[in-house]
């Protein structure tokens, strides 16, 4: 099965204990995934294996740990307006040599 992280929503998930919802990953002293509650410190060891009884195989969001969505990469894309060199407010950089033209005129910080 060809499972795709993109199509899984983040769950929910509650403590059995104290039913609360402020849940974090992390590993326990024998180096296994599990969840542990912030509140109450109850842990719970995450199965990585699938269940030969079960219909399905196990969700990947059950087994995800960490998942990061790029949806702004390009710094190529970042258009800066033009009127922002007159804004007194951002840092400047004076001894700055620009590696195209050569100039040594003043450029704005992390301006690109």
């Amino acid at each position: 099965h060809v499972r795709a992280m993109a199509s899984y929503k983040s769950t929910l998930r509650f403590c059995p204990t104290c039913n609360n919802s402020n849940w974090m990953m992390g590993k326990n002293e024998t180096m296994e995934l599990v969840f542990k509650c912030k509140v109450c410190n109850w842990v719970e060891v995450v199965d990585m294996q699938d269940d030969p009884d079960a219909d399905e195989p196990k969700k990947m969001e059950d087994l995800c740990c960490y998942r990061h969505d790029v949806l702004f990469v390009a710094k190529e894309s970042i258009i800066t307006n033009p009127d922002v060199v007159h804004d007194p407010t951002l840092t400047r950089i004076y001894d700055y040599e620009c590696h195209i033209c050569l100039n040594e005129e003043e450029r704005l910080r992390n301006m690109g």
